[in-house]
């Protein structure tokens, strides 16, 4: 116990005595040193403060435009939200709405399709319009065109008001010798080469540009003409027509 109390000498004394500090001495050494210490931590924050309060101009006016340009960026994100919202509504409604025009059309093409016998209309044109094209001469045409119209034009206005406008460009079908008219009446290469190309072309529909699907139609094409190895029995008359009629277009064409 009296190891731990804190010793004192008595001056006057020849030989120095060591006497205990009285207790209540004791207690109030150690509450001094408590405020001192609550003083000196006072002081420091003191200090810290007013070093706070002494903040630079540029940092503050840094923390200024740090907040502005915060606050610019959070409106126009606001902004851009309910621009996207308003877009996503109005593509719902075009969407809704294309639905509906897609309804109706499909509901006016089946009336018509009831309607319109166009299997009959595509007969008849075949059967009577085909005598048109075959007839010898552009008088023997036009006289089965006449014929037509006398028949079919009460029932079919529009086929022969189409023919009739524009005979003056499908006349120059007869212009040609007939080994050259019949090269231009028969469609089945064409409509085989059409078919062909269509079917390299379905399996991809969407290309990135234009040359892509020009590309792709050329290196088509050069597979399929690699095929073309029969010979019409009646060319040699028909290139001596075509030499006539387009001397300068066969001038650097090979056959």
């Amino acid at each position: 116990m009296e190891q731990n109390q804190y010793r004192m000498y008595v001056d006057g004394n020849t030989v120095r005595k060591a006497e205990a500090l009285p207790k209540d001495d004791r207690q109030e050494r150690i509450r001094r040193e408590r405020e001192e210490q609550r003083a000196r931590n006072r002081k420091i924050a003191k200090r810290n403060q007013a070093r706070e309060l002494r903040m630079s101009r540029r940092y503050v006016a840094f923390l200024a435009v740090a907040v502005s340009i915060t606050c610019l960026v959070c409106a126009a994100y606001v902004h851009l939200q309910a621009d996207i919202t308003t877009r996503m509504s109005n593509i719902s409604a075009l969407e809704k709405e294309i639905a509906d025009l897609k309804t109706d059309n499909d509901t006016t093409l089946k009336r018509v399709n009831t309607s319109i016998n166009l299997n009959e209309i595509k007969e008849k044109a075949i059967a009577e319009l085909g005598m048109v094209y075959a007839a010898p001469d552009e008088a023997a045409a036009l006289e089965e065109l006449e014929s037509f119209g006398e028949k079919w034009n009460s029932k079919y206005p529009k086929i022969y008001k189409s023919w009739s406008e524009r005979w003056a460009t499908l006349s120059t079908y007869f212009k040609y010798p007939n080994e050259v008219r019949k090269l231009i009446y028969t469609t089945n290469a064409i409509e085989g080469f059409n078919r062909q190309l269509r079917k390299v072309t379905k399996s991809k529909t969407v290309f990135p540009s234009n040359d892509s699907l020009l590309k792709m139609l050329y290196l088509a094409t050069m597979d399929i003409t690699k095929k073309w190895t029969g010979r019409r029995r009646d060319w040699s008359q028909i290139r001596a027509q075509l030499e006539i009629y387009f001397e300068e277009r066969l001038e650097k064409a090979e056959f």
